[in-house]
């Protein structure tokens, strides 16, 4: 009796499972609205020596939150739509020139 072939379902490349497909669309780039008040008092509480780590922490995310990439005072959200749901990151000035660089390298590409 010949030996049975193995086969799956999960390794067939067609169109439809490859990744590269799935059409989303590009992320917003909203700014967050913060008092210059608020963003001077917490610079000066993150420079300070006298308050902990954890407090510090704290109180940046209370007031902004932490940039994803670098934890330093976010000034954007990048939202992003995952068909029904939204995914939401916060990032300083530096790290979304970056972000902005890798979704214009992504674009791109799809439209090769």
């Amino acid at each position: 009796m010949p030996l049975p072939e193995l086969t799956s379902s999960l390794n067939k490349n067609t169109d439809s499972n490859l990744r590269e497909n799935i059409k989303n669309p590009p992320p917003k780039m909203v700014p967050i609205n913060t008092d210059k008040e608020d963003l001077e008092n917490l610079k000066k509480i993150l420079e300070s020596n006298d308050i902990t780590d954890k407090d510090k922490h704290l109180v940046l995310r209370r007031i902004t939150g932490a940039c994803v990439t670098c934890a330093g005072i976010s000034e954007y959200y990048l939202i992003h739509d995952l068909d029904g749901c939204s995914k939401i990151e916060r990032y300083c000035s530096p790290c979304i020139e970056k972000e902005k660089a890798k979704l214009i390298l992504v674009e791109s590409r799809r439209k090769r």
